[in-house]
Protein backbone atom coordinates (compact mmCIF):
# COMPACT_ATOMS: atom_id res chain seq x y z
CA UNK A 1 0.00 0.00 0.00
CA UNK A 2 1.37 3.40 -1.02
CA UNK A 3 0.03 6.30 1.00
CA UNK A 4 1.90 9.12 -0.75
CA UNK A 5 3.68 9.83 2.54
CA UNK A 6 4.98 6.27 3.00
CA UNK A 7 5.10 2.80 1.47
CA UNK A 8 3.62 0.12 3.72
CA UNK A 9 4.12 -3.61 3.26
CA UNK A 10 1.75 -5.96 5.10
CA UNK A 11 3.59 -9.27 5.46
CA UNK A 12 3.51 -12.60 7.27
CA UNK A 13 7.30 -12.72 7.35
CA UNK A 14 8.41 -9.56 9.15
CA UNK A 15 10.56 -6.92 7.56
CA UNK A 16 12.12 -7.28 4.12
CA UNK A 17 14.69 -5.41 2.09
CA UNK A 18 12.65 -2.56 0.63
CA UNK A 19 14.02 0.96 0.81
CA UNK A 20 11.76 3.64 2.29
CA UNK A 21 9.08 1.14 3.34
CA UNK A 22 7.39 0.48 6.65
CA UNK A 23 6.22 -3.02 7.59
CA UNK A 24 3.20 -4.40 9.39
CA UNK A 25 2.95 -8.07 10.32
CA UNK A 26 -0.54 -9.48 9.80
CA UNK A 27 -0.13 -13.14 10.71
CA UNK A 28 -3.12 -15.25 9.66
CA UNK A 29 -5.56 -12.32 9.53
CA UNK A 30 -8.28 -12.08 6.88
CA UNK A 31 -7.83 -9.79 3.90
CA UNK A 32 -10.19 -7.24 5.50
CA UNK A 33 -8.09 -7.22 8.67
CA UNK A 34 -4.88 -6.82 6.65
CA UNK A 35 -6.25 -3.80 4.84
CA UNK A 36 -7.48 -2.26 8.07
CA UNK A 37 -4.10 -2.86 9.74
CA UNK A 38 -2.40 -1.03 6.89
CA UNK A 39 -4.84 1.87 6.90
CA UNK A 40 -4.28 2.45 10.62
CA UNK A 41 -0.65 3.23 9.77
CA UNK A 42 -1.32 5.33 6.66
CA UNK A 43 -2.92 8.71 7.43
CA UNK A 44 -3.24 9.94 3.85
CA UNK A 45 -6.58 10.76 2.27
CA UNK A 46 -5.73 8.65 -0.80
CA UNK A 47 -3.76 5.40 -1.03
CA UNK A 48 -2.55 3.10 -3.80
CA UNK A 49 -3.51 -0.51 -3.02
CA UNK A 50 -1.54 -3.30 -4.72
CA UNK A 51 -1.73 -7.02 -4.07
CA UNK A 52 1.45 -8.82 -3.06
CA UNK A 53 1.94 -10.51 -6.43
CA UNK A 54 2.24 -7.17 -8.25
CA UNK A 55 5.33 -4.99 -8.34
CA UNK A 56 6.71 -2.10 -10.38
CA UNK A 57 10.27 -2.75 -11.61
CA UNK A 58 12.93 -0.10 -11.26
CA UNK A 59 13.30 2.07 -14.33
CA UNK A 60 9.57 2.29 -15.05
CA UNK A 61 8.67 5.79 -13.84
CA UNK A 62 5.06 6.70 -13.16
CA UNK A 63 3.67 9.94 -11.71
CA UNK A 64 1.36 8.72 -8.96
CA UNK A 65 1.14 12.17 -7.39
CA UNK A 66 -0.60 13.56 -10.47
CA UNK A 67 -3.36 10.97 -10.16
CA UNK A 68 -3.60 11.48 -6.39
CA UNK A 69 -4.19 15.19 -7.10
CA UNK A 70 -6.93 14.34 -9.60
CA UNK A 71 -8.59 12.09 -7.00
CA UNK A 72 -8.40 14.77 -4.32
CA UNK A 73 -9.67 17.57 -6.57
CA UNK A 74 -12.57 15.50 -7.90
CA UNK A 75 -13.31 13.69 -4.62
CA UNK A 76 -13.13 10.29 -6.32
CA UNK A 77 -13.74 7.07 -4.39
CA UNK A 78 -11.59 4.89 -6.65
CA UNK A 79 -9.33 5.41 -9.67
CA UNK A 80 -8.12 2.25 -11.38
CA UNK A 81 -4.69 2.40 -13.05
CA UNK A 82 -5.36 -0.67 -15.17
CA UNK A 83 -7.53 -0.52 -18.31
CA UNK A 84 -9.70 -3.62 -18.03
CA UNK A 85 -12.68 -3.92 -17.92
CA UNK A 86 -13.29 -0.62 -19.66
CA UNK A 87 -16.99 -0.02 -20.28
CA UNK A 88 -17.31 3.70 -19.59
CA UNK A 89 -20.24 5.91 -18.70
CA UNK A 90 -18.60 9.31 -19.14
CA UNK A 91 -15.19 10.35 -20.49
CA UNK A 92 -13.16 13.30 -19.26
CA UNK A 93 -9.69 14.60 -20.07
CA UNK A 94 -7.57 12.11 -18.09
CA UNK A 95 -10.14 9.79 -16.53
CA UNK A 96 -13.46 8.13 -17.29
CA UNK A 97 -16.42 7.18 -15.11
CA UNK A 98 -17.01 3.43 -15.23
CA UNK A 99 -20.30 1.59 -15.60
CA UNK A 100 -20.81 -0.03 -12.17
CA UNK A 101 -23.17 -2.55 -13.74
CA UNK A 102 -20.27 -4.07 -15.68
CA UNK A 103 -18.88 -7.11 -13.91
CA UNK A 104 -15.62 -6.34 -12.09
CA UNK A 105 -15.60 -2.69 -13.13
CA UNK A 106 -14.22 -2.25 -9.62
CA UNK A 107 -11.49 -4.76 -8.85
CA UNK A 108 -8.17 -5.27 -7.07
CA UNK A 109 -5.90 -4.37 -9.94
CA UNK A 110 -3.71 -1.41 -8.88
CA UNK A 111 -5.93 1.54 -8.03
CA UNK A 112 -5.89 4.73 -5.98
CA UNK A 113 -8.55 4.58 -3.26
CA UNK A 114 -10.16 7.16 -1.08
CA UNK A 115 -9.15 6.03 2.40
CA UNK A 116 -12.70 6.16 3.78
CA UNK A 117 -14.07 4.12 0.86
CA UNK A 118 -11.40 1.47 1.39
CA UNK A 119 -12.15 1.44 5.12
CA UNK A 120 -15.81 0.85 4.28
CA UNK A 121 -14.96 -2.07 1.99
CA UNK A 122 -12.63 -3.58 4.60
CA UNK A 123 -15.28 -3.31 7.34
CA UNK A 124 -17.31 -6.14 5.77
CA UNK A 125 -15.26 -8.96 7.30
CA UNK A 126 -14.17 -10.32 3.93
CA UNK A 127 -11.74 -13.23 4.11
CA UNK A 128 -9.96 -13.04 0.76
CA UNK A 129 -9.27 -10.72 -2.20
CA UNK A 130 -11.82 -12.78 -4.14
CA UNK A 131 -14.47 -11.97 -1.51
CA UNK A 132 -13.55 -8.28 -1.84
CA UNK A 133 -14.10 -8.32 -5.59
CA UNK A 134 -17.41 -10.12 -5.20
CA UNK A 135 -18.56 -7.47 -2.71
CA UNK A 136 -17.51 -4.69 -5.09
CA UNK A 137 -20.13 -6.01 -7.52
CA UNK A 138 -22.95 -6.04 -4.97
CA UNK A 139 -25.82 -3.49 -4.99
CA UNK A 140 -24.62 -2.34 -1.54
CA UNK A 141 -21.15 -1.49 -2.86
CA UNK A 142 -22.50 0.23 -5.97
CA UNK A 143 -24.66 2.48 -3.81
CA UNK A 144 -22.01 3.16 -1.17
CA UNK A 145 -19.05 3.74 -3.52
CA UNK A 146 -20.39 5.52 -6.62
CA UNK A 147 -17.30 7.45 -7.76
CA UNK A 148 -15.51 4.63 -9.61
CA UNK A 149 -13.15 5.83 -12.34
CA UNK A 150 -10.33 4.59 -14.57
CA UNK A 151 -7.35 6.37 -16.07
CA UNK A 152 -7.85 6.96 -19.79
CA UNK A 153 -4.25 6.84 -21.02
CA UNK A 154 -1.57 6.33 -18.37
CA UNK A 155 -1.51 2.97 -16.61
CA UNK A 156 0.73 1.72 -13.84
CA UNK A 157 3.58 -0.31 -15.44
CA UNK A 158 3.36 -3.19 -12.99
CA UNK A 159 4.42 -6.83 -13.39
CA UNK A 160 2.30 -9.74 -12.21
CA UNK A 161 4.52 -12.13 -10.28
CA UNK A 162 2.05 -15.02 -10.60
CA UNK A 163 0.06 -15.89 -13.72
CA UNK A 164 -2.24 -18.89 -13.48
CA UNK A 165 -0.33 -20.16 -10.44
CA UNK A 166 3.04 -20.00 -12.24
CA UNK A 167 5.82 -17.44 -11.97
CA UNK A 168 6.01 -14.81 -14.68
CA UNK A 169 9.27 -14.81 -16.72
CA UNK A 170 9.29 -11.02 -16.20
CA UNK A 171 9.85 -11.61 -12.49
CA UNK A 172 12.90 -13.84 -12.95
CA UNK A 173 15.54 -11.04 -13.04
CA UNK A 174 14.12 -9.51 -9.88
CA UNK A 175 13.97 -12.82 -8.00
CA UNK A 176 17.54 -13.64 -9.08
CA UNK A 177 18.91 -10.23 -8.11
CA UNK A 178 17.42 -10.53 -4.62
CA UNK A 179 18.34 -14.24 -4.30
CA UNK A 180 14.71 -14.98 -3.53
CA UNK A 181 13.38 -18.51 -3.45
CA UNK A 182 10.79 -19.34 -6.13
CA UNK A 183 8.87 -21.44 -3.54
CA UNK A 184 9.00 -24.48 -5.85
CA UNK A 185 6.73 -22.78 -8.36
CA UNK A 186 7.54 -23.36 -12.04
CA UNK A 187 8.05 -20.46 -14.43
CA UNK A 188 5.52 -19.98 -17.18
CA UNK A 189 6.95 -21.13 -20.52
CA UNK A 190 7.94 -18.43 -22.98
CA UNK A 191 5.37 -19.38 -25.62
CA UNK A 192 2.54 -19.45 -23.08
CA UNK A 193 3.73 -16.18 -21.59
CA UNK A 194 3.81 -14.47 -25.01
CA UNK A 195 0.29 -15.74 -25.81
CA UNK A 196 -1.02 -14.51 -22.46
CA UNK A 197 0.79 -11.23 -23.01
CA UNK A 198 -0.93 -10.85 -26.37
CA UNK A 199 -4.34 -11.51 -24.80
CA UNK A 200 -3.53 -8.97 -22.06
CA UNK A 201 -2.51 -6.46 -24.73
CA UNK A 202 -5.87 -6.98 -26.46
CA UNK A 203 -7.73 -6.53 -23.17
CA UNK A 204 -5.87 -3.30 -22.53
CA UNK A 205 -5.94 -1.69 -25.95
CA UNK A 206 -8.94 -3.02 -27.87
CA UNK A 207 -11.58 -1.46 -25.57
CA UNK A 208 -9.71 1.86 -25.68
CA UNK A 209 -9.50 1.69 -29.49
CA UNK A 210 -13.25 1.00 -29.69
CA UNK A 211 -14.03 3.85 -27.30
CA UNK A 212 -12.10 6.34 -29.42
CA UNK A 213 -14.20 5.36 -32.43
CA UNK A 214 -17.53 5.80 -30.62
Amino acid sequence: MYGFSKVLVVSDFGEGEFANAAFATAGSASFSERVQAALRLVPDEYVLLMLDDYYVPAGRPFDLSRFASICSERRLDYLRLYPYPAKTKRKEKNICLLHREQKYAMNLHPAIWNRESLLLASSKGLESPWDFERWFNSPEARAAIPGVYMSRKDFLPFVELLIGGKLSPEAKPYLSSKELDAFDRPFLKGSSFRWMGFKKWLRRHLPLFIQKRL
